[in-house]
């Protein structure tokens, strides 16, 4: 999905990718990774707080 956007819109996704402190979007596997340590053990107390993957853009 991100691939199709970016080959329509280059410079929306270069803008996009300015706005976030890390200056880049996330790899899917960095969105996956949140997501199986979510499902995992270690995740265990993690009760009813958001998890939220966005490369520090809350913070802007």
């Amino acid at each position: 999905m991100v691939q199709r956007f970016s080959a329509l819109n280059p410079d929306l996704m270069d803008q996009t990718a300015a706005a976030h402190p890390i200056s880049r979007i996330a790899r899917p596997e960095e969105i996956a990774n949140a997501i199986v340590w979510l499902l995992s053990d270690a995740a265990s107390f993690a009760v009813g707080s958001p998890l939220v993957i966005d490369g520090g853009y809350i913070t802007r």
